[in-house]
């Protein structure tokens, strides 16, 4: 019940926060805000009859950006300060061998992922390849990486992720196939040679 109610809170504010753009300045304090209340929200599960009508982590992005161009913020202090949460989760998790904290750093790489920034692609880099990082960030960071990169940095990208701890290559079950798609998808396009 205490969850149900949290997440009521969480949603509630982050809507209201959105909506409403003159109840409070848009600094880095309103917008870390809203990136700890997103690490809150239940995974878009758009076939569940409950949340059909809740806004997904797109729609929450979409609203940040609007707040940032309402208040003259420039947008990229989204992704910085989601970076600065994201690297403090991944250092929390290494630091207190607390594993439940990781799926807060997932939650804030599936909203960057939202921005389309191709400057995120060395970051994102960095945490897909870096072997001392919990696999489901990895992972995460992975997706990410292969959804805004171009496919000749995809192909590039997944030669460096077969490269490394090929005996505990788990954490790329789930970019492997977004990979495989956007090269069928290129070669149909006629955009890369077979």
């Amino acid at each position: 019940m205490r969850k149900v109610l949290l997440f009521y809170v969480t949603v509630a504010t982050l809507v209201s926060a959105a909506q409403n753009p003159v109840a409070r300045p848009f600094d880095d304090e309103a917008i870390r805000d809203m990136l700890e209340g997103i690490v809150f929200m239940e995974a878009d599960n758009e076939g569940d009859p409950h949340q059909q009508n809740l806004p997904t982590v797109a729609d929450y992005y979409r609203m940040m950006e609007k707040r940032c161009e309402e208040a003259g913020v420039d947008k990229r202090r989204i992704l910085d300060l989601a970076k600065e949460a994201i690297d403090g989760y991944i250092a929390y998790v290494k630091n207190t061998g607390r594993i439940s904290i990781a799926n807060n750093a997932v939650r804030l790489l599936q909203l960057v992922a939202h921005s389309g920034d191709r400057s995120l692609l060395p970051y994102l880099e960095e945490k897909s390849l870096d072997p001392e990082i919990r696999r489901s960030i990895r992972s995460a960071a992975a997706e990410v990486y292969v959804n805004i990169a171009s496919v000749e940095e995809c192909i590039e990208f997944m030669r460096k992720a077969f490269g490394i701890n090929a005996d505990k290559g788990f954490w790329r079950s789930r970019v492997t196939p977004l990979f495989l798609g956007k090269m069928e998808s290129a070669i149909a396009n006629r955009s890369v040679s077979d």
